[in-house]
């Protein structure tokens, strides 16, 4: 199932002369003159296995293979783990979707080819997926402006709508297990038409959709397999990275153009999103493999982009949240926190610790305009004091707080103080802080959850196993032992946890 499976031509011309879904465009349709999308689901996940691409048509790496089990056994490992279940389709057939809480005006009718099922995803995706991946302070202007052109481009282009898909049915799947064999459909699909357009496409290639899509299915792969990162995202990351590049050393001036609203609110997602992602890959990844090569440029120029773009609008953006100098300190520090063997000398290594301290000092200065700036008072205490605060802009200004105090341990960590532990006074207050904020949220968003994984995983490696120094010796916190468990718990599976 999914949206637009049927034939791309008219329905009089199909009954003449029907796809025969041989080839990337078959006879039939290539004598037409049209881009062939007719081949059963069978067919287009073998073809995406099989067909080798062209050399030279495309320079993206997302069209080569990832390393990653093959369609039939991914999907046959996600089935076994089904089967003492009914089979997807019986689960999926009964459920009767109410009418939308917010439907948008614009959408169009529910498509013919379209099952009940992915439409009513597709609704969840509109009503209650999509806008909470957004800042909930977001300028609302703006988010409206990129949720209509995203949903619009997606009705257009089969791999950005089986994209959306795939990450609704999963983010269904916390609430009903049975969603994710469908929302791992919808993945092998999105892949499949996203290889397929790539390797047709003999005139440009629209980059824009192409890294919404990539990003699209970044983020699925990430809350897929939540305990670690997958070889799909940096793989995906990989794919965007090596666009941006091109298109700047193409067409330099390319992003300080004066562009339409709408392309100038795509190319803010794409780079907010690719930032937001890209920065923490280096410590979550944690096995020491080689990042992707263009990562580290690409980053670079989507920080200053954005840099500039916030700059200009005085106030962060709807991805990021924060300066995007935060997420440059965070790439950084989770650069030299890697296990891999480091190749720079000592005063290369003291260069990079020398940045991170003046953009945490950065940070520190700037905590006024992204939230409550950390201070040395109990965070409990002043979570206490604030009252009449929304839950989700609560749990998102102390994200802020995490993000900073993340940053502020592993630098402490990787400057390796004479006495060999950091100052108890703040390691104490760390720990404090720490678990009043995981207490306090009620995690109200992926937006939130996925913010909170970076500084989740600095704070567990920091905190873990270390003594916290008081008056009278040294002691184990217990804040310490109700922390770990909480963040092993979250990192695990994906999942809100309550302390």
């Amino acid at each position: 199932m999914g949206p637009n499976v049927g034939a791309s031509v008219p329905v009089s011309l199909q009954r003449k002369k029907k796809c025969d879904g041989q080839k990337i465009t078959c006879r039939n349709c290539l004598r037409l003159g049209k881009a062939c999308h007719w081949r059963p689901v069978i067919q287009r996940a073998r073809l995406a296995n099989t067909t080798s691409i062209k050399p030279g048509a495309q320079e993206v790496s997302i069209i080569d293979q990832p390393p990653q089990p093959k369609i039939s056994q991914r999907s046959q490992i996600e089935h076994q783990r089904q089967a003492a279940s009914p089979s997807p389709q019986d689960r999926l057939e009964h459920v009767e979707w109410k009418p939308c809480p917010n439907p948008r005006g614009w959408l169009p009718a529910q498509p013919t080819k379209w099952s009940n099922t992915s439409w009513g995803i597709f609704q969840y995706y509109v009503n209650e997926y999509l806008p909470q991946l957004f800042r909930v302070s977001a300028d609302n202007v703006h988010a409206q402006a990129v949720e209509a052109q995203l949903l619009q481009r997606a009705f257009r282009n089969p791999y950005m709508m089986e994209t959306l898909l795939a990450q609704a049915a999963l983010h269904l799947a916390g609430r009903d297990a049975s969603y994710r064999v469908l929302a791992l459909d919808y993945q092998l699909r999105a892949v499949s038409e996203l290889r397929h357009y790539l390797a047709a496409s003999y005139g440009p290639v629209d980059e824009t959709n192409v890294c919404l899509a990539a990003l699209g299915l970044c983020i699925f792969e990430s809350h897929f397999q939540p305990a670690h990162i997958s070889p799909s995202v940096l793989f995906h990351l990989d794919g965007v990275a090596k666009l941006i590049r091109r298109r700047v050393r193409n067409s330099p001036g390319y992003y300080d153009r004066s562009k339409s609203d709408a392309d100038i609110a795509l190319q803010r997602l794409v780079l907010e999103s690719f930032l937001f992602h890209a920065s923490r890959i280096p410590l979550l990844q944690g096995n020491g493999d080689p990042l992707p090569p263009d990562l580290d440029a690409a980053i670079a120029i989507a920080a200053r982009i954005c840099e500039a773009e916030a700059g200009s609008r005085g106030h962060p953006s709807p991805v990021l949240g924060m300066p995007p100098q935060v997420f440059i300190l965070v790439y950084k520090l989770s650069c030299l926190a890697r296990p891999a063997p480091r190749a720079q000398d000592d005063n290369s290594l003291q260069s990079d610790l020398d940045l991170a301290e003046r953009l945490l000092a950065q940070l520190d200065a700037a905590g006024a305009s992204t939230g409550q700036r950390a201070s040395n008072a109990p965070f409990a205490e002043r979570q206490m004091r604030a009252t009449g605060e929304e839950l989700a802009e609560d749990a998102e200004r102390k994200g802020v707080e995490m993000m900073t105090l993340a940053c502020k341990c592993l630098l402490a960590s990787l400057q390796k103080k004479d006495d060999g532990v950091a100052d108890g006074r703040e390691r104490k207050l760390a720990v404090a802080r720490a678990v009043a904020s995981i207490d306090l949220s009620r995690w109200p968003s992926s937006y939130v959850q996925e913010f909170y994984r970076w500084p989740m995983q600095v704070l567990r490696d920091f905190l873990g196993g270390v003594p916290v120094w008081t008056r009278g010796g040294m002691v184990i916190s217990s804040d310490s032992c109700v922390l770990l468990p909480s963040i092993s718990t979250l990192r695990e599976s994906g999942k809100p946890c309550n302390v």
